[in-house]
């Protein structure tokens, strides 16, 4: 595989990352400061039909 092939191919696999990420965030609804603490082992797939999302944040304390 050329150089140029494995950039287009990890250009693409970012792209798609970005846009799982905006597409979740845009459904789940998070404030900013819950979205830079949201981790990969926050989504639990195991729970639910769709899985659940973690987020640590103010929650009632405010």
């Amino acid at each position: 595989m050329s150089s140029r092939t494995s950039q287009r191919i990890r250009r693409r696999r970012n792209q798609c990352k970005w846009a799982n990420a905006r597409s979740l965030a845009s459904l789940i609804g998070p404030r900013v400061s819950e979205l830079c603490l949201l981790d990969v082992t926050d989504i639990r797939w195991d729970l639910g039909t769709f899985g659940k999302v973690l987020l640590r944040g103010k929650g009632r304390r405010g």
